[in-house]
């Protein structure tokens, strides 16, 4: 289902292409990325799956697990280096041979990493969910038996800072510019990176500089619209 109005109307329930006519598709978690691709990771077959949506077509139902391990409550985020994680929990319920319960993780960065182990207790760890917060830091949360009571754990990984700022837009005020007359340009500078970021912006017409300007102390994640002038007198016709 889908809304555009926060909740107020709901689109009719709809089955998803990719979901399985032969097999059991459950405990979904979805994200949307950086590039307006929606993901998508949910359970079948003890093992977890994932698939990314265009806009247009959902790509083909792929799987991130593998191995003899039951494979369950995945849940999915994007890190500020553009980076997609998944974790879950993976254990084998056995009368022989159980194995606990622990907390997983796979990074997906063209293609996806080998699974990560989080957690070793011997009492069962599951349902977890992460996020990353505005330092960069990675959370983990889950649920566990550890005491007669079932209680919340976490754990933190502090990633490297990533620096990585970009011009988000280039917008001029007319598209069509008439020589000696002025137009004024807004350029949008984005921090894709972990930390606050200062730095300079340089707008160029050909290899003719037209001004700069300083962005300081930009946050992660913000935009920030600056605005130069140029006077085109001077300036060869172009074609």
């Amino acid at each position: 289902k889908t809304t555009l109005d926060s909740g107020q109307n709901w689109s009719p329930d709809s089955r998803l292409s990719i979901s399985s006519t032969s097999a059991d598709d459950w405990d979904p978690s979805v994200m949307q990325a950086k590039d307006n691709k929606i993901w998508l990771t949910w359970v079948r077959n003890d093992h977890v799956y994932y698939s990314v949506f265009d806009g247009s077509l959902w790509s083909s139902a792929s799987k991130v697990t593998s191995g003899g391990l039951d494979n369950w409550h995945p849940s999915i985020m994007q890190t500020q280096d553009s980076k997609i994680w998944v974790v879950w929990d993976a254990g084998k319920v056995s009368a022989t041979q159980p194995v606990p319960t622990d907390i997983y993780y796979s990074v997906f960065d063209g293609s996806w990493s080998s699974p990560l182990q989080i957690t070793t207790d011997s009492a069962e760890d599951f349902m977890p969910s992460a996020i990353q917060d505005n330092g960069g830091t990675i959370w983990v949360v889950w649920t566990s038996d550890r005491s007669p009571f079932t209680d919340l754990y976490y754990r933190l990984n502090s990633t490297s800072p990533a620096h990585d700022v970009e011009i988000f837009s280039v917008i001029p005020s007319n598209p069509s510019v008439v020589l000696d007359e002025s137009v004024s340009i807004e350029v949008v500078a984005r921090n894709l990176g972990t930390n606050n970021e200062t730095f300079e912006v340089q707008l160029y017409a050909n290899s003719t500089l037209i001004g700069f300007q300083m962005v300081w102390d930009l946050f992660p994640g913000q935009l920030y619209p600056i605005d130069f002038i140029w006077d085109t007198m001077g300036f060869d016709l172009g074609k």
